[in-house]
């Protein structure tokens, strides 16, 4: 749910995401449930040729299927494990952040479809609870949100950027008016 709620507020802000400055704190939470689009998929695997060819730790990854690829390299074990497609992500989207915004997309659509089949235990106490508070949607929505950011940490970071990131420019002062 909380990667979900993260990739569903990137997926909003569209071209004001900044994929090279939060690619890593928002993989901290949806790196272990990416769906990676094939094409997405391939021209990072060519990115990685050019990048890794002197790296024993992708050596022969060519030959291997996507499966195979990602079962080798695409497992989240953190943004700085050498042997994974996640530590050059944010080298890659420096290039290709569109690519990223595909993956984003997509997985969180895999995630919204995943979601609806399944109702967790928070989300019945939060509608116990809303029943009897007689919240309304907006009210439910917030109690679900400040319940995943209480219990996930990374959520709270990634939160704070889309805040900061969203918040109101200030406007100059218009000058005075001639007497």
């Amino acid at each position: 749910m909380c990667s979900h709620f993260v990739l569903t507020l990137a997926a909003q802000q569209g071209s004001k995401f900044n994929v090279r400055r939060d690619i890593n704190g928002l993989m901290a939470l949806a790196g272990r449930h990416l769906l990676w689009p094939e094409p997405v998929l391939l021209r990072l695997r060519e990115f990685l040729t050019r990048r890794c060819k002197d790296n024993e730790f992708w050596r022969g990854h060519e030959a291997l299927s996507n499966a195979e690829f990602l079962e080798r390299h695409g497992i989240w074990r953190g943004p700085y494990e050498e042997g994974t497609l996640f530590f050059y992500l944010d080298e890659y989207a420096k290039d290709s952040p569109k690519d990223l915004l595909a993956l984003l997309a997509s997985t969180g659509q895999w995630l919204n479809h995943a979601l609806k089949k399944q109702s967790t235990l928070v989300e019945k106490n939060i509608d116990a609870l809303s029943n009897l508070l007689q919240l309304n949607k907006a009210e439910r929505a917030l109690l679900l949100y400040g319940t995943l950011a209480r219990y996930q940490r990374d959520l709270r970071s990634i939160l704070v950027e889309f805040k900061v990131n969203n918040a109101p420019r200030p406007t100059p002062p218009s000058p005075p008016l001639p007497a």
